[in-house]
């Protein structure tokens, strides 16, 4: 048979000897499951709330990295910029010590430590060359990690969302 529900008659609508309109409702009831999925309604609510203030934190702190990771960027670049200028003009001064060195102006010996510095000032030039797509690729995986994060909290949202319409629902047909 039919399912028995305990019935509570939470509200009295109107008073003894009063005139009543058709379909005025007399009594409000409620049953016992009705009060449960309204505590539940009333806790997903609040997990709702929780859910996108989490979301909303998480999109600033994303904000503030992602803002680091640019400014990084933009200093690599700069010392690659830098560092290339640096590095032809340290070719440029050992050419012209060359000449110097062809007319007895200047040793050998010191044309020898201008192009150490020279090959030193290279290798640093190389060095931040490979340093920039490493700084970008680490904003690229923060931007991946934040939008996958970002898209699970969303369906979480959203599955808590349509929860509480479904209770309310549920709780209408009681």
């Amino acid at each position: 048979g039919t399912p028995t529900r305990v019935t509570i008659v939470n509200k009295v609508c109107v008073s003894e000897g009063q005139t009543v309109k058709l379909a005025q409702p007399l009594v409000i009831l409620r049953s016992d499951e009705s009060r449960g999925w309204d505590t539940e309604q009333r806790t997903l609510t609040e997990d709702l709330h929780t859910h996108e203030e989490g979301l909303a934190k998480a999109d600033a702190a994303y904000a503030s990295q992602f803002e680091i990771k640019t400014a990084e960027i933009a200093q690599a670049e700069s010392e690659v910029k830098f560092r290339e200028k640096h590095a032809e003009t340290s070719r440029d001064l050992v050419a012209r010590m060359q000449t110097l060195t062809k007319s007895g102006g200047i040793s050998k010996v010191e044309v020898l430590r201008y192009q150490l510095e020279a090959a030193e000032s290279e290798k640093d030039f190389s060095v931040t060359q490979r340093t920039l797509p490493q700084v970008k690729l680490a904003r690229d995986q923060l931007q991946n990690l934040h939008a996958k994060a970002t898209d699970a909290k969303v369906a979480d949202i959203q599955n808590l969302k349509l929860r509480p319409e479904s209770l309310h629902a549920q709780l209408e047909a009681s």
